[in-house]
């Protein structure tokens, strides 16, 4: 995998957060605001923000014909969100998911295809996993744990220091089957159904209600923290387990 852009919108937020808990979300920097879903809303009180969600797109690549090759765009820090971002599942309003399966799922938006009304699902929760960063540096080729040290020295460190995070990124058969089901209902085929960018988005969940009085948490705030290019075919039964994201910040 490419190592990840940390995304503009975040080092933003991360620094007024750190001047002011209290600050605001800039302005068209949310996939809330980019997809108006709960774009201006407020967490719950004594709501806890986290890296804790993962969107997917299809906007990393671009096929040469005349090579018959895949090229990757470069990843651009100043982007509020990915570049052409596909929900995880789309399902009519009449058959939605239900309550256990909505669960894992955020960013629920109502479309409209071929003129029957849909929910889309465009950011998926992260499971449980080691969220204690390491501090690394890389010597000719090799990642060497930095050990933070109170004593100053006058001796400069050429190298750069990354703090990073392992995420792990999974998707199951159900995952992938849903996937290409959108792009069929978005695009016609199934062949756009290759995830070539990956974000993780920082936001807090709040407890809402439906038009139906049906009770599900909802993401607000969510953030693209960084991106990255990744080469993920979807195909029916094969499921995705072993992903690995690196979320680092150099210093």
């Amino acid at each position: 995998m490419n190592n990840s852009v940390v995304s503009a919108p975040a080092s933003l937020l991360i620094l007024s957060k750190l001047f002011d808990p209290n600050a605001d979300v800039p302005n068209n920097s949310t996939l809330n605001q980019q997809l108006s879903v709960f774009a201006n809303v407020d967490p719950d009180t004594n709501a806890t923000a986290s890296i804790n969600y993962f969107g997917i797109g299809i906007g990393g690549h671009t096929f040469d014909h005349a090579s018959h090759s895949v090229l990757y765009n470069e990843r651009d820090a100043s982007n509020s969100n990915l570049v052409n971002q596909i929900p995880f599942v789309i399902r009519p309003l009449t058959n939605d998911l239900n309550a256990s399966q909505r669960s894992k799922y955020r960013i629920r938006k109502k479309i409209i295809i071929d003129g029957i009304d849909m929910y889309a699902y465009y950011l998926k929760k992260l499971g449980s996993f080691d969220r204690t960063p390491t501090l690394s540096h890389i010597d000719n080729g090799t990642s060497v744990v930095f050990p933070l040290s109170n004593a100053s020295s006058t001796v400069r460190n050429p190298l750069p220091v990354i703090s990073s995070v392992d995420v792990p990124i999974a998707l199951s058969a159900n995952d992938v089957e849903g996937i290409i089901n959108s792009c069929i209902l978005l695009f016609n085929e199934s062949g756009h159904a290759f995830v070539s960018e990956l974000a993780v988005y920082h936001g807090s969940d709040k407890d809402t209600e439906d038009t139906a009085g049906n009770t599900y948490k909802e993401v607000v705030n969510a953030t693209m923290v960084s991106s990255v290019n990744v080469a993920i075919p979807m195909v029916l039964g094969n499921p995705i387990q072993s992903l690995i994201y690196k979320v680092m910040v150099k210093t």
